[in-house]
């Protein structure tokens, strides 16, 4: 997932995070908004969340160099309720537990229109 500066459809990204370890937490759709957090493996929770529990976010510095950065969870907000459900409905298949509705996700994604 790429983040872009609002504005300015033209600019270099900022920052990325992978979406192979993330997973959809919340969706509410009065706000149009979207929470992504790493995926925990296993069965059980983790008790207390600890570093190794983070969605990892990799900022692309101004000089060429990137710095990772790690977050409990990754807020997402849409102006317009078009692009909330698309993404809403794509980003539950692409973090789905099913790797074949991550697989049929990123297929569909790779399609030109």
């Amino acid at each position: 997932l790429l983040l872009l500066a609002p504005g300015n459809a033209d600019a270099t990204p900022y920052a990325f995070v992978s979406l192979k370890r993330a997973q959809l937490m919340r969706v509410d759709a009065s706000i149009r908004q979207l929470v992504l957090a790493r995926r925990v493996d296993g069965d059980w929770p983790a008790v207390v969340a600890v570093d190794d529990d983070w969605l990892e976010l990799c900022l692309m510095l101004a000089d060429g160099r990137f710095q990772v950065l790690e977050a409990p969870e990754l807020v997402l907000r849409f102006a317009e309720d078009d692009d909330f459900k698309r993404w809403a409905a794509f980003l539950r298949e692409l973090c789905s537990d099913d790797p074949e509705r991550r697989r049929a996700a990123c297929k569909a994604n790779s399609q030109p229109d």
